[in-house]
């Protein structure tokens, strides 16, 4: 349990946007609504990054040689990509030495409130559990570990489990025989062939994904995550390892489908071999749609505007940690 106390930071442009701040446990923590002026021209590179690596080596050469009161003014920043890259490589400074090091948990406690009150939404609880764990390996590669005494802890918080699933699929090897499977879902959803398309339920709501729609989603995982709103549902069919994906929105009325936009995960800076593990969840505000998601090497937030899914706000752990484009790998094993 994460029992260090817990810090909130409130920006100045918060303040002046919310008009009030809603209360938790005790600290002042930025409302859903609030919404941060555009970035400066020396900030909103962070948001313009085209891919993950041009996100990399800005991160890296904005904060590699920065002291450290001159980081902490990034907090401040109007862009919250640039803020929260920022704040991260406050946490990342505080790792010690040793065997499997970790950052100064305080810190870190400090990061979560952070977050809370650029976002203006609680953290989801496993994700703040898991990025609690981040350790360093020899390499200084910052890992989200899931060992055999945190699985139970983690996944007990996890709001996804196997479940079961009559969507058909088709058979990798012989590709033409639809088979039934099972998928990796919120704990309360269910994902159904309908008749005119998908069926996709969250306890009481529910919405049918279009013909239209199913064939734009192409091949599918078998992990889902699933978010149905008021008048909009978000879904996504990702790997079990930190690779991009797409995140879809639907009208809830019709099905059609409203847009689709790239999460990032990782940034395409690695591909992987092997088996590991990727949980994601999505959350919506009144102007934004969040992902959360956590891999064994890489945590990450982004945001998407509910409109029209552009990107409003990007962090990922990994971005800045590798030095210049030529050190960017494009291969790792596990």
């Amino acid at each position: 349990m994460i029992a260090l106390k817990r810090y909130t930071e409130l920006s100045l442009i918060g303040l002046v946007c919310a008009g009030v701040v809603a209360i938790r446990c005790g600290l002042a923590v930025a409302p859903a609504d609030v919404w941060p002026d555009a970035p400066s021209s020396s900030d909103d590179a962070f948001l313009r990054a085209e891919s993950g690596e041009q996100l990399n080596n800005v991160v890296g050469r904005v904060f590699r040689k920065l002291s450290d009161p001159a980081l902490r003014h990034w907090r401040e920043s109007p862009s919250r990509s640039a803020a929260f890259a920022g704040a991260w490589q406050e946490v990342v400074r505080t790792i010690g030495t040793g065997t499997r090091p970790k950052p100064d948990r305080e810190m870190l406690s400090r990061f979560f409130g952070f977050a809370e009150g650029r976002l203006g939404v609680v953290l989801p609880k496993w994700w703040e559990a898991a990025v609690f764990r981040v350790e360093a390996n020899v390499q200084k590669t910052l890992l989200f570990p899931l060992s055999t005494a945190d699985s139970p802890y983690l996944e007990s918080l996890y709001p996804f489990h196997l479940r079961p699933s009559d969507l058909s699929r088709f058979d990798e090897v012989a590709n033409t025989q639809p088979i039934l499977g099972s998928m990796v879902a919120p704990r309360n959803a269910l994902i159904r062939e309908h008749s005119k398309g998908w069926q996709i339920s969250v306890g009481e709501k529910s919405l049918i994904v279009d013909q239209d729609t199913r064939v734009k989603l192409g091949d599918i995982s078998n992990m889902a995550s699933v978010y149905i709103g008021e008048t909009r549902g978000y879904f996504a069919f990702h790997s079990r390892r930190c690779l991009p994906f797409t995140l879809f929105c639907v009208n809830r009325q019709d099905g059609q489908l409203l847009w689709s936009t790239k999460v990032w995960g990782n940034g395409g800076l690695y591909d992987y071999a092997g088996v590991g593990y990727h949980w994601v969840e999505i959350k919506e505000t009144k102007r934004e749609v969040l992902v959360f998601g956590v891999g064994e090497d890489n945590a990450y937030i982004e945001g998407f505007s509910r409109h029209d899914g552009i990107c409003t706000v990007r962090f990922g752990s990994l971005y800045g940690s590798l030095q210049e484009p030529s050190d960017v790998p494009k291969k790792k094993g596990d």
